[in-house]
């Protein structure tokens, strides 16, 4: 699985910025792994406990994997041996397989991955050269498997796909060019630009967009690396090599927020786990077969009304933030309604959600 550094909400920015509060985000909890055999989604929570079938697919062989968390549905993209791909969506905790629904019945080419903008109700998913006439893509549809749209021809293994969470930009591996490349999905075939150029087969990527770089993993050398992203003075950084026993590598996901790694080991039927350095690594679980790779990140919880301090409390202290900051006007995170002024409607909340939040 793919991931893209997520951004925080209003809300805690303004808590950041008022140093009363640490950001609140949404961390791993479950990790998912699609299997080389037996059409199964198998999943373990982010400690390493609970490994378990999560889905089995109605038919191929599950790549990529991406999640709708609240609508509970588990979105894959499955490659068959008779190169009818699909794209299905079925229960994200499991369910029978009479409850999953094929959305898109023929996929252009091999199948590579899937991924998921919520926000604008599009799946993106990408093939290799195959039945298509136009080599390999990037493709998209709506949510329901409608309106299929191109995005990106010509290419030769699309493999794995990260979206910019604000920009209209999709990245992608080319594990059969050499390439990491992005484009705009505001049409077909618009600027289509190298962001690395000859990575050894790249596979597994993720993007941390605040920090500006980007992760992958490399099958052939066994290795997982990061570079800038911004493509210039490239300083490529080796994190993990196969010579500690720990790849070769085939998908990655990564929980920038905890600075936690995690892929596919499929050589040693491991899903391993290391720092953002490479450091400590260790095995999450024994895998049997291991593919693509997701990380479900548990939903970010309701702000606590009245909890101005962030420490779990509605209590004094919070009603202290309230009169010493007394009739401030203006955006404030003290203005708990948003009125623009802080005063007797925000002690009110704060009195109104006294206690432990739940």
């Amino acid at each position: 699985m793919r991931n893209a550094h997520s951004l925080p909400s209003i809300v805690t920015v303004l808590l950041l910025s008022s140093g009363l509060a640490s950001a609140v985000c949404a961390e791993a909890s479950k990790i998912y792994w699609t299997t080389a055999t037996g059409q199964f989604i198998s999943q373990v929570n982010a400690d390493g406990s609970g490994a378990a079938s999560a889905q089995q697919s109605p038919s191929g062989t599950p790549i990529g994997i991406d999640f709708d968390e609240a609508n509970g549905k588990m979105y894959w993209i499955a490659r068959n041996i008779n190169g009818l791909d699909r794209v299905f969506r079925g229960p994200i905790d499991g369910g029978t397989l009479a409850e999953v629904e094929t959305l898109v019945s023929t996929v252009h080419g091999l199948a590579g991955d899937l991924v998921l903008d919520l926000d604008a109700g599009k799946i993106y998913w990408c093939a290799w050269a195959g039945q298509s006439p136009n080599g390999g893509g990037i493709y998209r549809c709506n949510l329901d498997g409608s309106a299929a749209e191109t995005i990106v021809t010509g290419l030769d293994r699309p493999t794995r796909l990260v979206l910019h969470p604000t920009l209209a930009l999709i990245y992608w591996t080319d594990s059969g060019n050499w390439l990491i490349q992005k484009a705009s999905t505001a049409g077909t075939n618009l600027g289509v630009a190298t962001v690395i150029p000859f990575p050894n087969t790249p596979e597994g990527l993720a993007i941390d967009f605040d920090n500006g770089l980007v992760y992958w993993s490399e099958v052939n050398t066994g290795t997982i690396k990061r570079a800038t992203l911004s493509g210039l003075g490239i300083d490529t950084v080796t994190l993990v090599n196969d010579l500690a026993n720990a790849g070769p590598p085939r998908d990655l996901g990564i929980d920038f927020d905890t600075g936690t790694m995690y892929w596919t080991d499929p050589a040693h039927a491991k899903i391993r786990t290391s720092n953002l350095a490479g450091a400590g690594i260790a095995t999450l679980t024994s895998a049997a077969t291991c593919v693509g790779l997701a990380i479900r990140f548990a939903p970010e919880p309701a702000p606590c009304a009245g909890d101005i301090t962030g420490d779990g409390l509605v209590d004094g202290a919070d009603i202290a933030m309230i009169l010493g900051n007394w009739g401030t006007i203006g955006a404030s995170a003290f203005d708990l309604n948003g009125d623009g002024v802080v005063d007797g409607a925000d002690l009110a909340t704060v009195l109104g959600g006294w206690g432990a939040c739940p």
